[in-house]
């Protein structure tokens, strides 16, 4: 009955929303950088959360380094007013709560083989964040933190660090996902995310950065080994400091600290503790072309799985540009070392590469292009670990000032090492992840937005037992003052 009235309550205010939104005029267009396939996708369909993280972080816009704050709105004419501005559309607020709710069909929910079962999937997503001093833009997830228990460190090997105009900024946020079945009650769960961050900016070019990060959340029956839903708690804490060297020169030294803790003790040996250290040095050899140099360690730290503890040494190079306005980019390609406490397991040297790639056709239209290379974690007991190579491509065209599509295409394949015998057959286990999606977005409002999209997911492996193919249509309508 809640849920019934829920969606009725909502289905009223789209509607008097679609009624509004056909009188009101438009005289720009304005596009939104985060898109259907990065935002529903992640948080409805619960994909890969490795994948997802390298989509997610790559889709980020490149920003300079020296980049002060948002691009200011278009201001009307002394005396006018916007035709559809109203109450809930105030600027420059500090808190901003948002409810979404949206409705998922799966046609295998569990991502089997043999065996699929579909299923409706409601979820209400209430939440609410804070910006000091308070700014005009939305911020989904200005922290960069996106965090996986596969990832050496539970993080991506690094992130860019927006600079604030002002001297401070101090950022929160809470959000609460409720998942509820129609037919397999079992699956229903409730995730938690609290997150934040502070900065400050000295006047002589030193900056402080400390962001933190709390999810109670899952991984689905079918992702990557698990049979089960694996429930875990974890927490990513980082630290920076930036120094700006002249006009050329930017360093930047980073530390951080990730714990997991899965719920069911069959994933004990995934429990671990890690810690990081990353120096980066940015140097600007034009106005909008930089190269950089950064090296990592990372201290791999099981609680009960010691024999898997292990070492991390990653060194990068790289170049940042944003040549034109039409253009703008980043490649990173280094030498990474990975070396196992017990020295039986013995050491392994990989090539790591991160590299992305945003262009605009028109004011209408644009693509991005990413690529990445990786060690991680391995989610099967008595197997070193992954070797991840990811390859993706998102098509983004405006076809009205409110109405945007995207397309959506990505390819993972992990290779764990270490031989795994399953049946008769013994083999290093090979999954290749296929992904394409398609959405459309509709802004009725600035503070209401509705996106309907579809996403066909399949993975092949070399052990056949493990291929599963699922598709998934889904509609969001998300509110926020």
């Amino acid at each position: 009955m809640i849920l019934r009235s829920i969606r009725s309550a909502l289905t009223l205010i789209l509607v008097l929303s679609a009624v509004s939104a056909a009188h009101a005029e438009k005289n720009y267009l304005k596009s939104n950088s985060r898109s259907v396939f990065k935002e529903a996708l992640s948080d409805i369909a619960a994909a890969d959360v490795a994948r997802n993280s390298f989509m997610l972080a790559a889709s980020e816009p490149l920003r300079q380094l020296n980049e002060v704050g948002p691009a200011e709105e278009e201001t009307p004419p002394i005396g006018s007013k916007k035709q559809d501005e109203d109450l809930l559309e105030k600027k420059d607020r500090n808190i901003h709560p948002f409810l979404a709710f949206a409705e998922y069909y799966s046609d295998n929910i569990f991502n089997a083989r043999d065996n699929k079962e579909s299923d409706f999937v409601t979820v209400i997503s209430p939440g609410i964040w804070f910006n000091i001093p308070g700014i005009k833009e939305r911020q989904e997830n200005p922290t960069d933190i996106i965090t996986s228990p596969l990832m050496p460190g539970g993080s991506a090997a690094g992130r860019f660090i927006r600079r604030y105009p002002s001297n401070y900024h101090i950022y929160g946020i809470y959000k609460m996902d409720i998942e509820r079945h129609a037919k397999f009650h079992s699956e229903d769960v409730i995730s938690h995310t609290v997150a934040g961050l502070a900065q400050y900016n000295f006047r002589w070019g030193l900056s402080v950065d400390v962001a933190d990060q709390f999810l109670r959340t899952y991984m689905p029956r079918g992702e990557h080994a698990t049979t089960e839903l694996d429930k875990y708690k974890t927490n990513f804490f980082t630290a920076a400091l930036n120094y700006e060297a002249g006009d050329r020169a930017l360093l930047r030294v980073d530390y951080s600290n990730y714990w997991t803790r899965f719920d069911a003790s069959r994933n004990d040996f995934r429990d671990r503790f890690d810690n990081a250290l990353a120096g980066y040095v940015f140097y600007r050899i034009r106005p909008k072309l930089a190269i950089f140099g950064q090296y990592e360690f990372v201290d791999v730290s099981y609680v009960k799985n010691k024999m898997s503890d292990s070492s991390e040494y990653h060194y990068y190079g790289g170049l940042r540009w944003d040549i034109t306005e039409k253009s703008t980019g980043a490649m990173k390609v280094g030498y990474g070392v990975k070396k196992f406490d017990d020295q039986t397991f013995g050491k392994f040297k990989n090539l790591i590469v991160e590299g992305q790639v945003d262009h605009k056709f028109s004011r209408r239209s644009s693509i991005e292009l990413g690529i990445s290379r990786a060690t991680n974690e391995s989610d099967i007991s008595n197997l070193d670990f992954i070797l991840s190579d990811s390859i993706r491509a998102g098509y983004l065209h405006l076809l009205t000032a409110r109405l945007n599509g995207q397309l959506g295409l990505s390819y993972t394949r992990d290779r764990y090492h270490r031989d795994v015998t399953v049946g008769d057959e013994t083999k290093p286990l090979i999954n290749r992840f296929y992904t394409g999606t398609a959405a459309l977005q509709y802004e009725f409002r600035e503070w209401l937005k509705l996106d309907v999209g579809y996403r066909h997911s399949r993975r092949y492996s070399n052990f056949s037992i493990f291929d599963y193919v699922n598709n998934t249509i889904y509609f969001r309508l998300t509110g926020q003052l």
